[in-house]
């Protein structure tokens, strides 16, 4: 009986020491995976982020059309196109009618070059939304705002990118005012895209006004026009003016 109990004894200490050793393999594994796991959300969280510092060094070195005000700088990262690379589309706002709008785009080395750079105000864009035209092109719309003394213009901008590629499908006048000698001219217009057949169809308004007085100088007259998309921009297809009352 005796050495049955110390042979017991002897190999009690050796199970548990199997036990313990696989419960610290198990522990190891798992936090192996969760480091893994976390490198892996990391990288693919980075791909659509960038800092400014690295967009002001792009501006910097690719631009064309500077002096560039980079307090007026802002930014996007975003996949615009039909690739799976991040784009960056970025503005500078520089005044009232001064402005510039930035495309970069990733080449064949895998580094951002630039594909589009416009001497715009812009206004607004939205990169969330978009239609999807002919040929799978992802389209977006943009305001941008023109102008100097006396005139203050607005215009609406619908474009894509398409192999890297910067594409102006249409663009129209959404508001335009002009004084000179105590006559205002307005036009005030819009637009909109039918996404069940990618026409475009739009609308100008033109107005004529005696400042002093603050009467018409003539009747109010509506020019529509529809727009049919041909695969790489919108071309006019029919063009009707609308004389309205006073």
């Amino acid at each position: 009986m005796p050495n049955i109990k110390s042979a017991l004894i002897r190999l009690i200490p050796k199970k548990l020491l199997l036990i313990l050793l696989f419960s610290i393999i198990l522990n190891c594994s798992v936090i192996i995976g969760e480091i893994v796991e976390a490198a892996v959300i990391d990288i693919g969280s980075s791909l659509s982020t960038i800092a400014k510092e690295e967009v002001i060094k792009l501006i910097k070195t690719q631009g064309t059309k500077g002096p560039y005000y980079f307090e007026g700088l802002s930014y996007k990262v975003a996949n615009i196109d039909k690739d799976n690379d991040f784009e960056i589309v970025a503005k500078i706002d520089g005044g009232v009618h001064v402005g510039y709008f930035f495309i970069f785009d990733k080449n064949s080395q895998g580094e951002y070059s630039l594909v589009a750079e416009k001497d715009w105000k812009v206004e607004k864009w939205d990169l969330e939304y978009w239609y999807n035209l002919k040929g799978d092109n992802k389209a977006y719309e943009m305001t941008t705002r023109a102008g100097g003394s006396g005139m203050d213009i607005f215009y609406g901008h619908v474009w894509y990118l398409k192999d890297s590629k910067f594409v102006e499908a249409w663009m129209g006048t959404l508001k335009e005012r002009t004084a000179f000698q105590d006559i205002l001219n307005l036009k005030m217009g819009g637009y909109q895209i039918n996404s069940d057949d990618s026409r475009l169809y739009a609308w100008t308004t033109k107005y004529s006004t005696k400042i002093s007085t603050n009467t018409p100088m003539a009747k109010p007259t509506t020019i529509v026009s529809i727009f049919k998309f041909d695969g790489v921009k919108y071309v006019l297809q029919s063009q009707d003016t609308y004389e309205h009352s006073n």
